[in-house]
Order: C-alpha cells, then structure tokens, then sequence
C-alpha cells in the first residue's frame, strides 16, 4: 500500500500544492508527541514532506523550523521516539540541497556528530549516513566549514564501520568516508594515519565475504587518499603495491571487477610526481592480461598528456 500511495502522494503536491502544504505545515508544526498514533502520524509527515521538499520550497522556512524543532526533536530519547528522530535526519537530507542557508552548516555538521555517536540507535547512525552523504556531496558544501568536524566525524564513521556487519552496509559508510576524503582534499591530511589503519583490516574482510564491491569501494578510498598526500604518496607504497597488485591479478575472477579501479589507483600518484615511482616495477603481470591493454593504455596515454602539460607550463615561465 504504501508503495502506490507515494506517487499518488507526489501527484497530488505538484497539483494541489498549497493544500498539501498547509496540511503538512499544521501538522508538521505540532510539538513532541507522547501517543504512539502520534508519533507515527508525525513520522508519516516528516517524510511527506521530506518527499515534497522541491515542491513545498516556498511553504515552508527549512531554516527556522530546522533550528527551533527539528533539532529538539533529536533530543527526544524515548525509544518509541527512535522512528521520528530517523525521519528527523532523513528530512535534513532531503532539504539541506534545497533550502538551508549557509549559516547553518556548522550546526548541521554538529548534528551529525551527535547523532552518529554509539548510544544513539543503529537505524539513526545509519540515516545519518546517508544525510551526510548528500550534505558533504552538496553544491554549497565547503571544506572550511567542514573542517572542525571532520576529526569527530571520520572517528565516528570508522566506530560504525567496526559495528556492522553487512557488506552492503559497510560499503555506504565507506562511500561517505571516500566522498569526505575527495571533498576535503589536500585539508584530510591530518586524518590520512587514522583512515590507513582500518584499510587492511577491511580489505581482509572482504575476502572473506567474497565482496568484491566492498572491495572496489576500498580502492576507490584508497585513490582519493592518494591524491589528497600529493606528493608524499610513496609512503603508501606497501599498502596500494598490495592493492594494485590483488586488483590487476588476471589469474584471479575478482580482476573483472576490480582491474579498472586498481588502474586508477596506478594512474593516480603519476598525476603528482614527476617521476615514476618504483613501486610500478613491480607491476609487469598486468601485462599478461590482454583484454586489459585498453585500460593500461589510456593510463599511459593521459601520463603522456600530462607531461605535456607541465613541459609547456614551464615553456611558458
């Protein structure tokens, strides 16, 4: 049932979108509620409105309402309360791309990280997750507000990689964690040492899951690890030789998934050193494999562009 009412429900806004709004916003509006009928009401709103929130763009003042409920009702730690305080964060998620002032960024950011603490419930730290994703993916995100939670929340994300168990879980968590490393960039430095020390840990897990996409989202981390050390990359060298060497290994059946990502891990550390680094050397089996020459070629070929850009760059001086 629920299934078919969302698209009756969407149609139903884009038509008549000042009276939904206005039944959304009255009951949306009310305070916390102690009757469990109530409390699922309330949570069946939040998500309509969560759903609508492009239509109701102009009906509702996300940065208001976010600031003297939304965030009260995170405070909230009755158990029966657990299902609002999900859709609480789920709603952030859905409006923080559409409507919230850059102001509120590091009060959002705050939110997180009081959200994704352990005692809050799995199913909360896991909706947190997911809004954070779209918070740190966000056009108007910044590094520099970002910045002073970023040690909290890596620390925090890393604590809920240790606490679940499904493959398909751990590679959202990760995802978010690759997505903070590429947004921040050269600014993750800091916190490079900390991300290392579970990749191993993960990676051998994930042989023994048989997950190879667990895997390739490793790799994708691992990638933009390195291009946030630039041109320290070579400390990583045992680590991503291993990695390289695992993903591009034509003997094993994981290569037809794995290959491409773990080219990309090759190709990075060319783009910041001006020579090749010896760990390369040690790579000569990709070689063997003949429907990789493709890839190993257009590696080679955007080296070869590359250099050609810092040789004219320097033509120019």
């Amino acid at each position: 049932v629920q299934t078919c009412a969302l698209p009756i429900f969407c149609a139903c806004v884009c038509m008549c979108v000042c009276v939904c709004a206005h039944v959304c916003v009255c009951v949306a509006d009310t305070g916390p509620e102690a009757d469990l009928q109530a409390i699922l009401l309330k949570e069946a709103v939040y998500r309509a409105v969560g759903l609508a929130a492009y239509e109701l763009y102009n009906e509702v003042d996300f940065d208001s309402w976010y600031s003297t409920q939304l965030t009260q009702e995170l405070k909230i730690t009755d158990k029966r309360y657990t299902m609002v305080r999900y859709r609480v964060v789920w709603l952030v998620g859905n409006w923080v791309g559409v409507k919230m002032s850059a102001e509120l960024r590091p009060n959002l950011y705050a939110m997180f990280v009081s959200v994704l603490q352990r005692r809050e419930a799995l199913v909360v730290r896991l909706g947190a997750v997911e809004a954070l994703q779209l918070s740190v993916d966000d056009f108007a995100f910044t590094s520099e507000a970002f910045s002073p939670f970023v040690a909290s929340i890596v620390e925090l994300l890393l604590q809920l990689l240790a606490d679940v168990e499904q493959g398909d879980t751990k590679m959202k968590v990760l995802n978010v964690l690759s997505l903070i490393i590429e947004r921040m960039g050269p600014s993750i430095r800091p916190h490079i040492g900390t991300l290392l020390q579970c990749m191993p840990q993960l990676w051998e897990e994930s042989s023994h899951e048989g997950s190879s996409m667990l895997r390739c989202v490793i790799l994708i981390a691992l990638t933009n690890i390195v291009k946030a050390v630039e041109g320290d990359s070579l400390q990583l060298q045992p680590m991503t030789t291993q990695a390289i060497a695992f993903a591009t290994d034509v003997k094993r059946p994981e290569h037809v998934y794995l290959a491409e990502d773990g080219l990309d891990l090759w190709y990075v550390p060319w783009c910041t050193s001006n020579v090749c680094p010896p760990l390369y050397s040690s790579l000569s089996h990709i070689w063997s494999g003949l429907h990789l020459w493709y890839a190993i070629f257009g590696v080679v070929k955007k080296k070869f562009i590359l250099m050609r850009k810092r040789a004219a760059q320097k033509h120019v001086q």
